[in-house]
């Protein structure tokens, strides 16, 4: 993983689901089975889709410059626990 978490990402979910096939589907988030690819934001189902991912974090792309992420970041998640960590440079 490059760099370190630069900013703290506004008004995130408590934590993000693992998007799962067929509308308005999402499950929690499992330690077992690493970072998962998208993950939604159930409030307003907004998607982040996985760049990259080590030791357990993975970073995320934002569409849209939601949670205060600018199209040269990326947003970083606890793929266990689908809580925002922050966010971090491209």
């Amino acid at each position: 993983m490059s760099g370190p978490v630069v900013a703290q990402p506004m008004d995130p979910p408590d934590h993000f689901m693992v998007a799962a096939s067929g509308i308005g589907n999402a499950k929690e988030p499992n330690a077992e089975e690493g970072c998962r690819n998208p993950m939604v934001d159930t409030r307003d189902g907004t998607m982040v889709t996985l760049r990259r991912s080590a030791n357990g974090v993975g970073d995320y792309w934002v569409e849209d410059q939601k949670y205060g992420v600018t199209p040269r970041q990326l947003l970083r998640i606890n793929c266990a626990t689908g809580k925002p960590v922050g966010v971090v440079d491209m």
